[in-house]
């Protein structure tokens, strides 16, 4: 952006050292080079007819119009449910990131199990999700595997299954996904797309209430066939009240 020559002279300009800012009606004559706003536009601020392109404005009005720009002479909300439902008032930065954190939004969580991870798997279970507190129920939406098998050792167990549950569970009535004979002589890598089992997640109406999503095998695979798996799940968090 530039301003070009004009048939003024630059007698109504200041021209003293202290002066940092341009009005847009100073006048330039023909004989300057035009003045330029370069590259490093860093604390620009336009306030009127005035560009402060370094001193921050002094009289009441610029202020204003700073703070306006700036954010400090806007009244913000800290509202974490986003009750008031504002069309003029922004919400503070904690605020949209509880409201994301807490509300009925789709989110992804994964893991990287190991390979001392996968060779206790049948045991432990691990968590790809935390229980999210009193009647919260966390809802999967889908899910992919990314399985590095290992070069030299297969995974020669056929009754090794994976679930993806709420708690740990490895019961047929109680599974969201399900992987039949986990990658039982298969001899190489693989990515895996989830699928879900018979669609009975629970036993109940709060089965799923403040539970952790969890992977889980119900069977050991082959000690060292496995060298890492990364589970990738989206979900929302439902309120179950």
């Amino acid at each position: 952006m530039a301003y070009g020559s004009s048939n003024r002279t630059t007698s109504n300009m200041q021209k003293s050292s202290d002066r940092k800012n341009l009005r847009l009606s100073d006048d330039l004559s023909s004989d300057k080079k035009p003045v330029k706003i370069g590259d490093d536009v860093t604390g620009l601020l336009l306030a009127g007819n005035e560009v402060f392109l370094e001193n921050e404005p002094t009289d009441s009005k610029h202020i204003a119009t700073k703070q306006y720009v700036d954010g400090s002479g806007l009244s913000l909300i800290d509202e974490d449910n986003m009750a008031t439902d504002s069309a003029t008032r922004p919400p503070s930065q904690q605020s949209v990131k509880a409201y994301v954190d807490t509300g009925d939004v789709v989110k992804v969580a994964s893991i990287t199990l190991d390979e001392s991870h996968m060779n206790s798997l049948n045991s432990i279970a691990r968590i790809i999700v935390e229980a999210q507190g009193a009647n919260q129920v966390i809802v999967p939406t889908s899910g992919m595997v990314f399985i590095d098998r290992d070069g030299s050792t297969a995974q020669a167990s056929s009754g090794a299954d994976l679930f993806v549950s709420w708690n740990g569970s490895t019961s047929s009535a109680a599974t969201i996904y399900y992987i039949r004979r986990f990658m039982y002589l298969e001899n190489g890598d693989r990515v895996w797309h989830l699928q879900h089992f018979t669609g009975e997640a629970g036993a109940s109406l709060t089965a799923g209430d403040n539970q952790p999503l969890t992977v889980k095998l119900d069977s050991a695979i082959t000690s060292g066939s496995i060298d890492s798996m990364k589970v990738v799940i989206s979900y929302f968090v439902y309120d179950n009240s």
